[in-house]
This record gives structure tokens, sequence and C-alpha cells, in this order.
């Protein structure tokens, strides 16, 4: 079921972007899930089973701890907490949780990463010319 419906934050925490949980009415690919070829969302997205191609989400991606991404991702804002191969093009905010792995670029407008975080490749961030 996908609607749209923008990110909250947890009642009483920080405005911070590791806060960020999702709507009820979200796109959810759940842990044993395998999708091969590429993969738009009109909606937030929770990843926790796995893509194989190249992923488009018009709002927030949440990759999941046992998330996995093999392809270049495109998203508003990305909340990273598994593994993702390719390269990221965020147009707002990255957050990598303590045991996210990126290999590969991103590029974003603001980007936060916690102690245990593995990123390998190329950051530019802050607005584009």
């Amino acid at each position: 079921m996908a609607h749209t419906k923008e990110f909250t934050r947890r009642a009483g925490s920080q405005e911070s972007m590791e806060n960020w949980v999702l709507g009820e009415s979200t796109c959810v690919v759940t842990a044993g899930t395998k999708l091969f070829g590429n993969f738009n969302c009109d909606t937030d997205l929770r990843l926790d089973g796995s893509i194989e191609g190249e992923v488009v989400v018009s709002k927030r991606l949440v990759v999941g701890e046992e998330g996995y991404v093999k392809g270049n991702i495109r998203a508003d804002h990305m909340v990273v907490h598994g593994l993702v191969e390719g390269d990221l093009e965020i147009s707002g905010d990255v957050f990598l949780g303590p045991k996210a792995k990126i290999y590969g670029n991103i590029s974003s407008s603001r980007m936060m990463m916690e102690e245990g975080a593995c990123f390998s490749g190329t950051l530019s961030v802050g607005e584009k010319k």
C-alpha cells in the first residue's frame, strides 16, 4: 500500500536526521525480499530486503540494518543502517548509522555519520552550482 505522507519524528526526541521514522503510509520492502531491476517509488521507502538495480525515491529512503542496495540511488533524503554498493545522489540530507556501509560516491546537501559507519568513496556536500 503506497500513500503519500511525510516522515515524522519520534515524540520527545531531538530534531536530527537519525530520529526520522516512517509515516504509516510508506512503501516497505521486507527482509528476505529480493528485487532485481530498476525500482521507482513516489512515496517514502523502507528497505529491509535487497534491490539490485537503480533506485529512485521521490521522498525519503531508509535502508534498514538488513537492507542492501547494489546500484545507484537518487532520493530527496536518505538514512542508511545497512549496505549500499553504488553512488548516492541525494538532494537533501544523508544520515549514516553506526552499522552503515557505503561503497560509492555521495552527493548531498548535508551529511551526518555516526561512529562505526563505513564510507569508501568521494563526498560532495553543499549546494550544487
